[in-house]
């Protein structure tokens, strides 16, 4: 866990510690949409279809607060005032108002500064800061159709697309109350489905999981999952890998956390990078299961451990979709769950949190449950795993396992040897940390002498 902790009760007398969970429970402002007209929202015959939706029971306040406690009990110092708004500006009359008088003027600033906060706690440097803002600095479009460009996106400096536009890691939009609710898949099937398939348009083009519509009276954040196509998508044996795993994206560097010391970690993770060629980029296009989605209403406020409030609900997602795995997949691991890294360390699947060991109770599952099996190659006529493919098994008894066609499980131990691709030599696995075949030599050449 982080050396920051939440400070003890105050005496009497004195004030609790701000922080950003308390922050951002405050109240939202009264919104007057009396003014708003009810009509058919925009449609596109390009947008992805969505089949069904279902509610997203990982994303709640208790289990998100279990996961990013450390930092939102964090004491927060100097949090920015919230900006007071007028009649003028409570009282909207269509998308544009709400986007400029309400959420960027009084909603969002306070999410980013505590995304800000939240990136110091964590001792990182500024360029790790992410930013939830107008979409008009990223890249899609050049047709200027607004049909195919989100109102938001999550922005960081570690991922740009290109010399003049950020990469969009949070599509969003906005809607109307009277054009979308959450309670209109059970009256107006259509209504519900056309500003899904348009976030998920969104989230389809930059390659990215996470999304949210925002309105006057509620959020909606969605996870899209895409259909597995082809054969050998989360099936048994070798051969190629299939297409669609889960990528560290080249440049991005994971939040650090476990230690008396965690300046150090992280000054240490700031000079790693995780992008690996054993992973491949997700493929845009394809069809779409299941949307999760959950609703927060507007009027949610106070105690942030017991319910989420809207400016919760987006810090929350903004950590997840800007510091931790994002792409879309086939299937996702357990919401709480970890990843182990090839130097024997561990990354939390959502959060990307990096460990050196694994907290009391801990799962691990590989990032990309779809495609976790065993893969061989054949050299001089004898069969080796390969090391990409063992990264991917169960975990034991801190070893990495597969179950055989006896329904079995192996072990891959120390014993045996696996192949590396991409240096083309062999190597083997204590416990959990990959040895190439230098340090194979010296361990054997340790054991010589301590023997003598």
């Amino acid at each position: 866990m982080l050396s920051h902790k939440a400070s003890a009760a105050c005496p009497q007398g004195l004030s609790m510690p701000r922080t950003i969970l308390s922050e951002l429970a405050r109240q939202n402002p009264d919104v007057d949409n009396s003014c708003t007209k009810s009509g058919a929202n925009t449609f596109a015959t390009g947008w992805p279809m969505v089949d069904s939706w279902t509610v997203w029971q990982d994303f709640n306040a208790r289990q998100l607060y279990n996961l990013y406690k450390d930092i939102v009990d964090a004491e927060w110092r100097d949090p920015p005032a919230v900006t007071e708004t007028t009649r003028f500006d409570r009282r909207i009359f269509d998308e544009d108002s709400l986007e400029h008088n309400i959420l960027s003027k009084t909603l969002l600033p306070l999410v980013n500064a505590a995304l800000r906060h939240a990136r110091r706690v964590l001792g990182l440097d500024r360029s790790f800061d992410l930013d939830l803002g107008r979409a008009g600095r990223c890249y899609y479009n050049p047709s200027g159709d607004g049909r195919f460009s989100p109102d938001w996106s999550l922005c960081s400096e570690k991922r740009v697309a290109s010399a003049v536009a950020y990469e969009n890691l949070l599509p969003g939009d906005t809607k109307l109350s009277r054009k979308w609710h959450s309670t209109y898949y059970i009256d107006d099937t259509a209504q519900w489905r056309d500003p899904m398939r348009q976030v998920l348009h969104y989230c389809d083009k930059s390659g990215v999981r996470y999304g949210f519509i925002l309105t006057e009276l509620e959020l909606a954040v969605f996870r899209y999952t895409r259909e597995a196509i082809g054969p050998g998508i989360g099936g048994g044996g070798g051969g190629q890998r299939p297409r669609g795993q889960q990528q560290l994206p080249t440049g991005s560097y994971r939040v650090v956390s476990g230690s008396s010391d965690t300046s150090k970690l992280s000054d240490a993770l700031q000079n790693t990078s995780l992008s690996s060629n054993s992973y491949q980029p997700t493929d845009s296009g394809g069809e779409y299961l299941s949307v999760e989605y959950r609703v927060i209403p507007w009027t949610n406020h106070g105690d942030g451990k017991r319910h989420l409030t809207v400016r919760l609900a987006l810090f929350y997602l903004s950590m997840m979709a800007g510091l931790g795995p994002s792409a879309i997949q086939t299937e996702y691991p357990s919401f709480d769950s970890w990843f182990c890294l090839d130097n024997g360390g561990f990354m939390h699947n959502t959060t990307g949190r990096i460990e050196k060991k694994l907290p009391p109770n801990a799962v691990v599952q590989y990032l990309d449950p779809a495609t976790s099996r065993p893969e061989w190659v054949t050299l001089e006529g004898v069969q080796y795993l390969t090391r990409a493919s063992v990264r991917t098994l169960g975990v034991d008894r801190n070893q990495y396992y597969y179950v055989d066609e006896g329904n079995n499980r192996v072990y891959v131990t120390k014993d045996v040897d696996v192949y590396d691709r991409e240096s083309e030599q062999l190597g083997c696995f204590d416990g959990l940390a990959w040895m190439g075949p230098d340090e194979v030599e010296k361990s054997n050449k340790n054991k010589k002498r301590r023997k003598k």
